[in-house]
């Protein structure tokens, strides 16, 4: 009878990986994955919000800037509604003027403070025409606690707060 040298005796390794251990790696990148999802999209969400407001600030300080440099010699303003913003010239707001320019906000954003209503800066001061402060508070619609305002003093000074 030969008898093989044991570095050549048949060997009862069994290689790869249990159930167990598969079902373990798969809950573990799973819990990872989910932390990484509610993460973007928190992420994309403040964005979102982040780049409306700057987009209802320029319309702002556009109107603003008209009234400062008296532009069509006459007050600049904004129509503030939920959905939309429109640029108008004089001192109260025509829907039907064709001069107006409209300004679409983000679908995910509206803006919740009173509206509609409209904020009107006097020629060459460009002062507000009330006394009162004007706040507009964003916010997304899906997630009422992401939200931010912008206020607008009687002088005519913006001022952006993230809530």
């Amino acid at each position: 009878m030969i008898s093989l040298p044991k570095t050549f005796s048949k060997s009862k390794f069994i290689t790869g990986f249990s159930l167990g251990e598969i079902l373990v790696v798969l809950a573990i990148v799973a819990v990872i994955s989910s932390i990484a999802i509610f993460a973007f999209r928190s992420m994309n969400e403040n964005q979102i919000l982040d780049k409306s407001r700057l987009s209802i600030l320029s319309v702002i300080n556009e109107a603003r800037s008209s009234s400062l440099s008296s532009k069509d010699s006459s007050d600049h303003g904004i129509y503030v509604e939920e959905k939309k913003l429109t640029s108008f010239v004089g001192p109260i707001y025509i829907e039907s003027d064709s001069r107006n320019i409209a300004y679409d906000l983000n679908s995910a954003v509206k803006i919740s403070s009173p509206v509609p209503q409209s904020i009107v800066f006097k020629r060459t001061t460009g002062k507000l025409s009330t006394n009162d402060q004007i706040i507009l508070i964003m916010s997304l619609k899906n997630d009422i606690n992401a939200s931010s305002s912008i206020i607008i003093f009687p002088t005519g000074i913006i001022q952006k707060n993230e809530q």
